[in-house]
């Protein structure tokens, strides 16, 4: 259908093969060297440019409601086994 395909040095050599794969190699590594060191220095840059940037507005969150007391807990506790107990010897 499209020919007999045939893969060998020798036509890597013949059609610069190396040379493509040293180009597309050293393209990926720059890339990759770039994005890296962007990365790197972004909390630098990040912290130049803290006084020129606006303040950021803080967020109030929902009041939370107040933890329980220990001994409010170990009484609701108590409680709850106290029935859980009770009802289960009526079952029985």
């Amino acid at each position: 259908m499209l020919g007999e395909l045939t893969f060998s040095l020798q036509n890597v050599v013949k059609y610069d093969g190396i040379a493509i794969a040293a180009t597309g190699l050293s393209i990926v590594f720059t890339s990759l060297a770039l994005i890296t060191l962007a990365i790197a220095t972004m909390p630098k840059v990040l912290d130049a440019l803290e006084g020129f940037l606006p303040a950021e507005h803080e967020h109030h969150a929902a009041p939370t409601a107040k933890p329980a007391s220990d001994e409010a807990l170990a009484v609701a506790v108590g409680y709850a086994l106290h029935t859980r107990t009770k009802s289960n010897d009526k079952t029985d």
